[in-house]
């Protein structure tokens, strides 16, 4: 059996060097990732849409930096979560923006089975405040659901 905390702490780890290609590999080919109200299915979208958002913010930023910490779950121990930290670096204005994905791993296989991902409460909010401080856009607002 496959310890779900320790294939969690690769898929950060591998997140972290913004390593797409390896990650990819720790996720099932049928991997579902809840993303605010909306379902993705299958790996490579998956991965695809972590690429994505680490091209977009390479781009808009001047300095991008990932430091995650991996937790069991106290009641599942089929589930570890990541606590993800995204450090932005603007005009010389550095912030640190946090979220949190829970990781559901197939013990049998030891490949990530389900990523749901959590907003942590006032985190876009500080976002947007760092966004307008150095002359960017803000975030749309994330409904009450999400």
């Amino acid at each position: 059996m496959h310890d779900p905390v320790d294939i969690t702490t690769k898929l950060a780890q591998l997140l972290d060097a913004a390593d797409h290609s390896a990650a990819v590999q720790l996720l099932a080919p049928q991997c579902v990732y809840d993303f605010r109200g909306s379902e993705m299915i299958g790996r490579d979208a998956i991965m695809a849409s972590y690429d994505a958002a680490h091209q977009d913010a390479v781009k808009t930023f001047d300095e991008v930096g990932y430091d995650s910490a991996v937790r069991a779950d106290p009641d599942d121990d089929s589930i570890a979560t990541i606590r993800y930290g995204d450090i932005l670096t603007k005009n010389g204005v550095t912030h640190r923006h946090e979220c949190e994905q829970r990781i559901t791993v197939d013990r049998a296989s030891g490949l990530v089975a389900h990523i749901k991902h959590i907003d942590l409460p006032g985190e876009r909010d500080r976002l947007n405040v760092f966004l307008e401080s150095v002359g960017l856009p803000a975030r749309p607002k994330l409904s009450d659901q999400q």
